[in-house]
């Protein structure tokens, strides 16, 4: 599933990259820096349960970030993004220790490339994940761990114009850590500013 979408993506961008290199289509000469705020709802679904205690493998999640990209065309943006997400969060029942808390969170420390048509916006974060696991008991005893991974972050989304230089608007888009067997799906909204035109 995850190649699949990889080569989705990619086809998708090499469509918009050719498209926007076509002479008809040059036609904004404007140079532009954009800085977007993203926050939505985000499902993940592991390939196993995380957790030998884990009665489930899917999850429900938030995910909020920045992001910030330059336009040296209209449709051509490259920039880097990072935030906070929530892959899961449980109670768990240990056998000798009670009820204990389970969680795995990450910040993403991507390079993105995006195009735009419109007022549609696809993109794709590319880069690495920086993972939390928490562990927590009842009567406050602590374990955390941290790791590093790859993977990959395709999104699309369509931005209605509340002024020359903000919109807002919907973004749908996924998470995809292959090596970890994680596969994340969001939902959320996404609010862009113009903050430098040149």
């Amino acid at each position: 599933m995850s190649k699949n979408v990889l080569i989705i993506v990619l086809l998708w961008l090499t469509v918009f990259v050719a498209s926007a290199q076509t002479p008809g289509n040059v036609r904004d000469t404007v140079f532009r820096v954009r800085c977007s705020a993203f926050g939505g709802a985000m499902g993940t679904v592991y390939a196993k349960p995380p957790t030998s205690q884990s009665e489930t493998s899917t999850f429900l999640g938030g995910v909020a970030g920045a992001r910030a990209v330059w336009h040296p065309n209209h449709r051509l943006a490259v920039g880097v993004q990072s935030g906070y997400m929530v892959f899961s969060s449980q109670e768990l029942v240990v056998s000798g220790s009670g009820t204990s808390r389970a969680g795995l969170a990450a910040i993403p420390l991507h390079l993105v490339v995006t195009m735009t048509s419109k007022q549609f916006e696809v993109g794709v974060g590319l880069g690495m994940y920086y993972l939390q696991s928490l562990w927590k008991t009842l009567d406050g005893e602590r374990a955390a761990s941290s790791d590093m991974e790859y993977g990959i972050n395709p999104w699309i989304g369509y931005q209605f114009a509340v002024s020359d230089r903000l919109s807002v608007g919907p973004e749908i888009g996924a998470h995809i850590l292959s090596n970890r067997g994680i596969d994340s799906f969001t939902i959320g909204v996404t609010l862009t500013a113009d903050v430098l035109r040149y």
